[in-house]
């Protein structure tokens, strides 16, 4: 949408000029080093230090800092943990400590001969899971990221506050280990890489457990909150469709939905065919038995909006208030 990437970017320079007239240049570069993302759930330079070196910021060396500082780039890409066997460090993120360095020659902060002993200096990395375990890191991550959402630094300084949250560490350790023993499972047999899940309470929007990945230990896919990301529901909106069906009051318990070829007319020339996940037809079945098939064509043909009373799918589905929709989540 152009107008929204528009209205983004008035916003922005909005927020750059307020922020210029209100901080200094060393202010501002603080806080950017205090809440950048380097990569294996390190937020902040202090973070970074501690997970990638066991040191404090203050006590990194010249090589260790250039490649903290070239991270934030790019810390899926550039995550120096992603390597060879025969190798030390992602050779992208040597790369890219060389790029640091270089800059900091050009611009007259260190000398050429000690720029070439960092790059050459063999790195001691570690893995954030050395640390102290954080099996609720997904959680956290949420609540830091809503916090900065509303209220910024405030959260942070002078002094930070206490933070009370609805999680509950049973069902967050649970509910880690059973999306990890489910993706376990079916992994090969559905080219399945990850899972997520949320837990919440329907009624008052509480939040008991977040899990983003099926393993937050994994180099790869433990770098990717699944839980925060905008993605095709799958076969969870079986469950809304079936609701908004019945409440349509065109369908009963026991009306036979046909799992049959569906064209759906999307404009004057283009049309939608969903097909099965299996790419075969199963028959028919009322919506008591319908929600436990993997039926795509069957959704579709007990949506509202392509009923047996509609000849064209424009009537709209019922609000599923049912389902707590509308009450926001509560950490």
């Amino acid at each position: 949408d152009q107008g929204r990437t528009y209205d983004r970017k008035i916003k922005q320079f909005i927020l750059g000029v307020e922020i210029e007239n209100n901080f200094s240049k060393d202010q501002i570069l603080e806080m950017y080093l205090n809440r950048v993302d380097y990569g294996n759930h390190a937020i902040g330079i202090e973070s970074a230090a501690e997970a990638y070196f066991h040191t404090t910021a203050r006590g990194l060396d010249l090589a260790q800092a250039a490649m903290l500082a070239g991270l934030p780039n790019d810390p899926y890409v550039l995550n120096p943990l992603i390597h060879t066997v025969n190798q030390d460090v992602n050779p992208l993120a040597k790369q890219r400590q060389r790029t640091v360095l270089e800059a900091m020659v050009s611009n007259g902060h260190i000398s050429q001969v000690k720029a070439d002993a960092a790059f050459a200096e063999k790195l001691d990395l570690h893995s954030y899971t050395e640390l102290d375990p954080n099996l609720d890191a997904n959680y956290v991550d949420y609540v830091q990221q809503w916090l900065q959402e509303h209220y910024g630094s405030a959260y942070i300084k002078p002094g930070g506050w206490d933070v009370t949250t609805a999680l509950i560490p049973s069902v967050q350790a649970l509910a880690q280990q059973t999306v990890h023993d489910q993706v376990v499972k079916v992994e090969k047999q559905y080219n399945a890489h990850d899972g997520a899940l949320v837990s919440m309470n329907p009624q008052n929007g509480e939040v008991y457990a977040i899990v983003g990945t099926f393993d937050p230990n994994d180099p790869y896919e433990g770098q990717v909150n699944m839980a925060l990301q905008q993605i095709q529901p799958g076969s969870t909106i079986k469950l809304f469709t079936y609701t908004a069906a019945l409440a349509s009051h065109d369908y009963t318990m026991s009306t036979v939905i046909p799992d049959a070829g569906l064209s759906l007319k999307l404009d004057n020339s283009t049309y939608y065919s969903p097909k099965n996940y299996d790419r075969q037809s199963h028959g028919s079945c009322p919506p008591a038995t319908a929600p436990t098939r993997t039926s795509t064509r069957r959704r579709w043909a007990a949506s509202p909006t392509a009923s047996p009373r509609s000849s064209s799918p424009t009537a709209p589905a019922p609000s599923p208030r049912w389902a707590s929709i509308t009450t926001p989540p509560r950490c």
